[in-house]
């Protein structure tokens, strides 16, 4: 699905889906690496926190709670989607229109798998919300078995997530890869072999010449 804002670009934008442990911001990270050795001109446009996230988070600790447990899911969400509007227009946009090549470690897919998960009742008006960013160029779908997933995260041990969700979440990502073109890679390999992966379908995007890119 495309929008007027899509039509504007002239670079490439790659995103990245997959539940939390996959290795989104890693292959993100030297994805921006690489592209950027290669000459090119590339943002890594890791999520922010903007005006609406910061009022819900704001308004939770002053009732002390988690925003999901003060405000219902729906709520949450939305604040997270209109940011994440908000955000697509004031710097990805820009920077595809000139020719860049914006790399999003946490695509608008993971925000839909996630509300769904949740059990949010309105998750096609929140898809519809953000799919107005338009549809990345190349959206790479890391895959991991939830155990995996939950495994890798308690070892960097900065946070926890519930293995109940977990397993949701990728049920989620897995029933909106049948609607959505993305690149499904084996999250449970090493980092180079992904890595490796990651590059070569991006080779070949390049290689196309139908984008007009900034080096």
């Amino acid at each position: 699905m495309s929008t007027g804002i899509a039509m504007m670009q002239r670079g490439m934008h790659i995103a990245f889906t997959g539940t939390d442990g996959a290795g989104k911001s890693t292959q993100a990270g030297l994805l921006r690496k690489w592209l950027s050795d290669e000459g090119y001109y590339c943002y890594l446009a890791e999520s922010k926190d903007e005006f609406a996230t910061n009022v819900v988070r704001l308004v939770s600790h002053s009732k002390g709670g988690s925003p999901r447990s003060v405000f219902p899911n729906g709520v949450v969400d939305f604040a997270i989607a209109f940011d994440t509007l908000r955000h697509h227009t004031s710097y990805i946009v820009p920077v595809i229109s000139q020719g860049g090549i914006v790399v999003v470690p946490r695509s608008v897919f993971c925000r839909i798998a996630l509300a769904d998960s949740f059990g949010v009742e309105c998750v096609d008006l929140l898809e519809a919300v953000l799919h107005m960013t338009g549809t990345p160029d190349l959206t790479f779908w890391l895959d991991l078995p939830a155990e995996q997933a939950h495994a890798r995260i308690e070892r960097r041990g900065i946070d926890s997530e519930d293995m109940v969700m977990l397993a949701r979440f990728r049920k989620s990502l897995d029933q909106l890869s049948k609607r959505n073109r993305w690149i499904r890679l084996d999250a449970s390999q090493p980092i180079e072999w992904v890595q490796a992966a990651v590059l070569a379908h991006v080779r070949n995007s390049i290689a196309e010449g139908r984008l007009e890119l900034r080096r």
